[in-house]
């Protein structure tokens, strides 16, 4: 490749906004995922703005958002498998809630106490999309949601 045409290639690139530094407002929500790309039972993960978050979709369709690491090891959660309501890591096998809670630990005693937890996000599934709030969650409820009116409403 001739050295001029790296230098256009370079020149354009720097043109090119990268996500995390664009400040984007992280007190909005923002779809990560087709509602279709996650079946029953099932996690995906995603990366938003430099943040990697796991998507479960529970065995009741219920959908929640934590942090796609596990509180032990960093083992991404998505490789992991999801168990009614809970998704468990492919590791050591810690189990964590829609709340990012661990709520057992398979080797551990039952008198032994869990403190490890993962980020949660507020999460909703709207008009076929899978959307996320990773700002303050305590925000949420507030913040603007997008409205798209029925068909009937339309004009």
């Amino acid at each position: 490749m001739p050295a001029n045409t790296i230098a256009v290639t370079l020149e354009s690139r720097k043109n090119v906004a990268d996500l995390r530094k664009t400040g984007i407002h992280p007190e909005h929500w923002y779809p990560l995922a087709r509602s279709r790309d996650i079946k029953s039972g099932k996690a995906i993960g995603k990366s938003f703005a430099g943040e990697s978050i796991v998507l479960v979709r529970t065995a009741s369709g219920k959908i929640f958002a934590l942090e796609d690491r596990c509180a032990q090891r960093q083992v991404p959660l998505h490789a992991g498998v999801v168990n009614g309501e809970q998704i468990q890591c492919c590791y050591h096998g810690w189990v964590y809630d829609s709340n990012g809670s661990c709520v057992n630990i398979p080797y551990a005693g039952k008198n032994e106490r869990i403190p490890h937890s993962v980020r949660s996000y507020p999460c909703k599934e709207a008009y076929g999309l899978i959307f996320v709030f990773p700002g303050d969650r305590n925000k949420a409820e507030d913040a603007f949601f997008p409205h798209i009116p029925a068909k009937e409403d339309r004009h």
